[in-house]
């Protein structure tokens, strides 16, 4: 998940340097693509076959200005292609256990406490109720670690279409806006991880488990009075 966030960082950054004139600008849109390349290579040896041809060492010579910004917003697709992928893959992997690793935690969340107010009631036993207070964070923050790492990845495509629109493509062709503009459509859906296929990680999810925790805190409260 941070490998994604970093690779969508780079993405944003490839896309708003997308701009005319120069071999300085060339050399700043043509660099950060080895990181898609070290993507891309992970992918094949760790997950399944992925054909991308790659044109990265060099800007073809014959190129006009116009066709090597089209070449470059080209690259920058290619790169969010290949991010959408590697999402999908990931998914799959993460689908059940993070479900149950979330689900496990909102319910022991609940537990530590209700057995931390029964105690509290019934006289309180130090080394228990420390030992409440220890577990009670590790849960909480588990929890938050995944979701925060997936709000992460919302928040830095969510930027793609700043990104987009902060480059030069008010003095592009034709071809190169059309492509933008589907571009932009398709980066105007901001990419998450979904686990179970309903839980999206994000800052509202973590909020969401927290709240049903302590609904189910109250309902087995009133039940235990």
């Amino acid at each position: 998940m941070v490998h994604i966030t970093a690779e969508l960082d780079v993405l944003n950054q490839n896309i708003s340097r997308m701009k005319t004139g120069g071999e300085e600008n060339a050399a700043d849109s043509r660099g950060p693509y080895i990181t898609r390349v070290k993507l891309e290579s992970d992918y094949k040896s760790a997950m399944a076959p992925v054909q991308f041809r790659q044109r990265l060492s060099s800007f073809p010579g014959d190129l006009g200005e116009e066709d090597r910004m089209y070449f470059i917003l080209v690259e920058n697709i290619k790169h969010h292609q290949l991010i959408l992928v590697y999402i999908k893959k990931l998914e799959e992997l993460m689908r059940t256990s993070i479900f149950i690793i979330l689900l496990s935690n909102a319910l022991s969340i609940c537990l530590h406490v209700l057995g931390l107010a029964v105690m509290l009631q019934e006289g309180v036993d130090l080394p228990s109720v420390l030992k409440m207070l220890i577990t009670f964070p590790a849960y909480s923050c588990e929890t938050g670690l995944y979701c925060m790492f997936g709000q992460a990845i919302i928040d830095q495509s969510e930027r793609l279409v700043d990104s987009a629109f902060n480059c030069d493509w008010i003095n592009m062709g034709p071809r190169f806006r059309r492509s933008l503009t589907i571009f932009m459509l398709q980066a105007s859906q901001p990419l998450n991880v979904k686990v179970g296929k309903r839980v999206i990680l994000s800052r509202h999810t973590f909020l969401r488990l927290l709240n049903g925790s302590y609904s189910l805190f109250n309902m087995l409260h009133g039940v235990q009075k």
